[in-house]
């Protein structure tokens, strides 16, 4: 006799099924933490030009990165980064902040002495 025909488990995870979305999400936040990296500098160069100091240099990074997270929310993932991302708003807007504030904290200060000069 045969066994009666198994009905498809509904609650298995979408990305087990596919078997490259495991490399295609590490791509994904390979990508996320390039374009931090590289804003990060960008966000200490415009704060050394400006010229800021104190709060208002960290306030700067905050509101840049905001930005960017924003952009990558909308631009990058067309409005839908669950479709990219297992944690989308952990991944787009919370991770790597803090990765990129070294990075900010070399460039503004470089930048602030270079005009200062």
């Amino acid at each position: 006799m045969n066994a009666p025909p198994q009905q498809a488990d509904t609650s298995t995870d979408d990305w087990a099924a596919n078997p490259l979305a495991g490399q295609s999400i590490a791509e994904n936040t390979k990508s996320i933490q390039y374009v931090r990296s590289v804003s990060s500098l960008a966000i200490g160069v415009g704060a050394g030009i400006l010229h800021l100091e104190s709060y208002y240099g960290f306030l700067f990074y905050a509101i840049a990165s905001t930005i960017v997270s924003i952009l990558l929310y909308t631009v990058s993932s067309t409005g839908n980064p669950g479709r990219y991302f297992v944690y989308p708003v952990k991944q787009l807007f919370v991770d790597d902040i803090f990765a990129g504030l070294s990075s900010f904290l070399l460039m503004w200060t470089l930048f602030y002495e270079l005009v200062d000069a």
